[in-house]
């Protein structure tokens, strides 16, 4: 964790990507290890200790996980600036020796090369790397205010640096991501509330500004033809509606939350600005979403008609 805080951004690509790759073997033996999974047969007067272990060392994971994040600013291979830049170069090297490691572990050839690897950046190597650690994240482990909010800062600055990059990860990593997500939008700790509510402000922001090219495009003469050719729009099937989630969509499902938070949680005064920042968006995209929860709240003061009155005329205003 402190080399690659101290070293990854002045390396040349050819040494940062041996680093990057050091960084994928040290998560991946560490959770092929076990090392990280305290089970119930461990004694009760051992597993405390057991517990305070792992602590540590899925912190450390995640750090570096972070510092590797930050190693990327500057070089263009974040989503809205230049292509290229040495960070690119050296984690589609990285990226190559991790396809190669894992063909090794998994007792097989090699899987990957200097021609899959050339599409890969930093922002998948954090991806790799997140997927490893957080199945050894643990209701026990989050209970540690420091490792949660190092998790939670992680997939914030992950989903604000790289949101396109989220919108084409493979359905199961998108729905965990989320998950945990979600878990953080109604946890209690105001930093990882506040952590995880710029995240979801990134991805409606990705989403908004996806729908507004789409459109722009599709109103375009010379590209109207050509915007269905396009492909999906923003997060795609990944906001398809879904049984699990009443029939919406995720963004829909976690604007709701967010409201729902907001408006019947007292304790959630201190995140209005944070929850503004991200309900902007999402509102302009998921309108349902946002009326349905007004009707909701509506419907709660029908003993109330001034109340109730007063209430929809705000309701909508906004």
């Amino acid at each position: 964790e402190e080399l690659v805080e101290a070293q990854a951004c002045f390396l040349c690509p050819a040494h940062a990507a041996l680093l990057y790759r050091h960084c994928l073997r040290v998560v991946e033996v560490y959770s092929q290890g076990g090392r990280g999974r305290v089970g119930a047969e461990v004694a009760p007067r051992l597993r405390a200790e057991r517990i305070k272990e792992a602590y540590k060392e899925v912190k450390a994971m995640l750090r570096m996980l972070t510092h590797v994040t930050n190693s990327d600013g500057g070089t263009g291979t974040k989503e809205g600036g230049p292509s290229g830049g040495p960070a690119a170069a050296a984690a589609a090297a990285a990226a190559a020796g991790h396809g190669a490691l894992e063909g090794r572990l998994k007792g097989g050839r090699a899987m990957g090369g200097a021609n899959e690897a050339s599409a890969v950046d930093v922002a998948q190597v954090v991806f790799i790397g997140l997927n490893t650690v957080i199945p050894l994240i643990t209701d026990e482990l989050l209970t540690f205010p420091k490792l949660c909010r190092q998790y939670f800062a992680l997939l914030a600055q992950t989903l604000e640096a790289y949101p396109g990059k989220v919108a084409a990860l493979p359905p199961d990593l998108f729905a965990t991501l989320m998950r945990t997500l979600e878990y953080g939008l109604k946890h209690a700790d105001r930093e990882v509330a506040r952590e995880s509510l710029d995240a979801l402000g990134a991805v409606g922001q990705f989403q908004h500004r996806s729908a507004a090219a789409a459109a722009a495009a599709a109103a375009d003469p010379q590209t109207g033809n050509l915007a269905a050719l396009i492909g999906p729009i923003g997060l795609g099937r990944h906001n398809a509606p879904s049984p699990e989630l009443g029939g919406v969509g995720v963004l829909a499902h976690l604007t709701r939350l967010v409201l729902h938070r907001l408006i019947f949680d007292d304790s959630s005064i201190g995140l209005a600005e944070s929850a503004a920042d991200a309900l902007l968006p999402l509102m302009m995209c998921e309108r349902a979403a946002f009326e349905a929860t007004a009707q909701e709240l509506l419907a709660g003061l029908a003993g109330n008609p001034e109340a109730q009155a007063h209430v929809a005329a705000a309701l909508h205003a906004l």
